[in-house]
This record gives structure tokens, sequence and C-alpha cells, in this order.
């Protein structure tokens, strides 16, 4: 039986990193980071820049602004579209569902065009050029 989906939850007034915090960790290795959450905050082996960082520069440091969207849904990801302040990085949860595509060329577009400075996730992407 096909259950009813989730309603859309969203988080108001959350507490943000100051512009001291976020240039901290420009420039640093996120294993250092890792390191000093004493291993927490790792992502998956399999989450990856696109071509593996060889054709763009796959490196932003900023605050995390979250999107569960879970398998095959990208709803969380398109509503972060309001929410994007400038140097936000998306972070996407996508239950690892490879069926189909997390995002594309146009839900990233958006998000660079609303000020992103990245976006992660742990599904498969579509993307044409950036």
């Amino acid at each position: 039986m096909i259950e009813a989906p989730p309603n859309l939850t969203i988080k108001n007034n959350m507490r943000r990193p100051t512009d001291d915090q976020i240039a901290a960790f420009q420039g640093v290795p996120t294993g250092f980071v890792v390191d000093a959450l004493y291993g927490g905050g790792a992502l998956w082996r399999e989450i990856q820049p696109i071509g593996g960082g060889r054709d763009l520069n796959c490196v932003a440091a900023g605050p995390a602004l979250t999107a569960d969207c879970g398998a095959g849904d990208v709803l969380a990801s398109f509503a972060s579209l309001k929410f994007i302040k400038a140097g936000d990085v998306v972070v996407s949860a996508f239950a690892a569902f490879q069926g189909c595509a997390a995002g594309g060329d146009r839900l990233v577009g958006m998000m660079k065009n609303s000020g992103a400075a990245g976006f992660v996730t742990d599904g498969p992407l579509r993307i044409l050029c950036l």
C-alpha cells in the first residue's frame, strides 16, 4: 500500500555561524575537521566531487542548509531555494537512492543564482554544465 508522503517541515530561526567562524574553515582540509570532531561528520566515501574534482573547483566552506528529501524525491531541495543565504552549502539527503537524479543543472543553477556556495548529495546528479 502506498502511504501518504510526510509533510514538508521547515525549521525557521536556526542559529547560523558568524562570518569569523566560517572564515576559520576556509582552506582547511575536511580530514582535519573530521579529526577535530573525533571522527564525526564524515561523509560516505561514495560522495565525491563531480568529475573527481578534475574539471571543476569543488571546494567550498559555508553553513550547511540541510534538506532531507528521501529516496526519489527532490521537494525539500527545491524548497531550500527560498532559504539559501549567500555562501550556504545545500546538503541534500537522498537516502543514497540511485534510481533517479537527486538534482540537475536547473536545480543547481537556481541554487547558484540564490547565492549557494555548493551542493552536496548522496544521490546521482544530472549536470550538463554549470
